[in-house]
């Protein structure tokens, strides 16, 4: 027996597909529909439950109606309804659990000192450290703006207002997306407004802040700990939608060639540092006599910049670059990422599944990739990081010529032919 709850043109429609006994039912049952009587709730839970093959709700409100058959005692796997934009009858989902309170973890990230950029890797393995400790099952992240209501705090030096703002949501949101403990967020107006949720010593780390005196922003020494101890390992999963994409695109576009993703830097500032645009042109070329399908994941500022006649042809990946949670999705689904060191880059280490190489080289006169900078953050010069969890990321002392790319790629080829 087949029972549809709700009296609409869903009802008329599937009573012309069902070939099986059909009842009729609603929660008060006064409906009319011709032919057939109308039972109530109290009177359809009164007919045994073993007679009843499945209850199919029709109408949009699935969660009331579910929740009212279940008080009376139907199954969870019993229940179906119909869902009005797939078209399609579809199985009831498993009941959430109701969430622990007292198992989230309050924590800030504070943009009065903190820059949006992806050296904030380092502070979400930090939180994510401090949940464990804490034995807390959940994160909620309360992102703090520059912006009080009692007294005026220095603007961002390295970003604009505008772009602290766009950076923030495309940076910092994203990898909170992608760290599966965070199942909140909370975007704050104003600093005073941390003063109203619920903090205290034992639930989060920012109970007695100081809003006049911010935090200072998480570094690498930070969690240098954390990390020796692995409790900040493979930190990143990318969402399922995402995930769904990058699979799409490997389906669609790569087929049977491995996917060799090249992560490119075209920023104005710091050039110096780019990717060797000529360079992978070659090795682009090099790479699909070989088999492999390369794509281009480009610099999210630079996204429409004219490429050398070497590149034009070659696949790139626009949506990538504007969303933070897919370009975490093709570093894990792709066979390698390839990188000069760029902020992007920061995060291969921490991602489940991502197999890399970053190309790091030295330069003194530049305070970004000094030896003091590179060991201050983790980089030993002519090493390996300290926190590398895995033989499938790489670091290539070196820049990105063509012999470093194709060398590079070689003893890639061989490490993974022989883990």
């Amino acid at each position: 027996m087949i029972v549809l709850y709700g009296i609409n043109k869903v009802t008329e429609t599937l009573l012309r597909t069902i070939n099986e006994e059909v009842i009729l039912a609603s929660t008060h049952g006064k409906e009319v529909f011709p032919g057939y009587s109308v039972l109530n709730l109290q009177a359809l839970s009164e007919i045994d439950e073993g007679r009843i093959d499945k209850i199919i709700i029709c109408s949009m409100y699935v969660e009331e109606i579910s929740n009212s058959l279940l008080l009376k005692g139907f199954s969870n796997e019993k229940i179906s309804f119909f869902n009005c934009v797939s078209c399609l009858i579809e199985p009831l989902a498993p009941r959430q659990p109701p969430l622990n309170s007292n198992k989230i973890f309050y924590t800030t990230f504070d943009l009065a000192k903190s820059l949006p950029s992806f050296d904030a890797v380092n502070f979400f393995c930090s939180i994510e450290s401090q949940r464990k400790k804490r034995g807390a099952e959940h994160i909620h992240l309360l992102i703090l703006p520059p912006i009080s209501d009692s007294r005026h705090f220095q603007t961002n030096i390295h970003h604009d207002a505008d772009d602290t703002v766009w950076r923030t949501h495309q940076i910092i949101l994203h990898l909170a997306r992608c760290l599966p403990s965070i199942t909140g967020v909370s975007v704050l107006t104003y600093r005073e407004q941390l003063l109203h949720y619920p903090l205290n010593s034992s639930n989060s780390d920012c109970s007695t802040y100081d809003l006049e005196n911010p935090k200072n922003m998480v570094t690498f020494n930070d969690i240098r700990e954390d990390i020796a101890s692995g409790l900040t390992s493979k930190i990143f999963q990318a969402p399922t939608q995402a995930t769904a994409i990058a699979k799409q695109f490997i389906a669609t576009f790569s087929q049977e060639k491995p996917l060799v993703v090249i992560n490119l830097r075209e920023y104005t500032q710091q050039p110096f540092r780019n990717s060797d645009l000529m360079s992978l042109g070659m090795f682009v070329t090099w790479l699909e006599e070989r088999g492999y399908y390369p794509a281009l994941m480009r610099d999210t500022y630079n996204l429409y910049g004219e490429l050398p006649e070497s590149l034009r042809n070659v696949t790139c990946i626009p949506v990538a670059s504007l969303d933070l949670t897919v370009r975490i999705a093709f570093y894990q689904q792709a066979f390698l990422t390839m990188s000069v060191n760029t902020g992007p880059s920061n995060a291969f280490y921490f991602v489940k599944d991502c197999n890399s190489i970053e190309f790091r080289w030295n330069d003194e006169q530049f305070f970004s990739i000094s030896k003091s900078t590179m060991e201050a953050t983790g980089f030993p010069y002519k090493q390996q990081p300290y926190f590398k969890s895995t033989d499938y990321n790489k670091v290539f002392w070196g820049k990105d010529s063509y012999i470093n790319l194709k060398a590079a790629f070689q003893k890639f080829e061989s490490w993974h032919t022989h883990m």
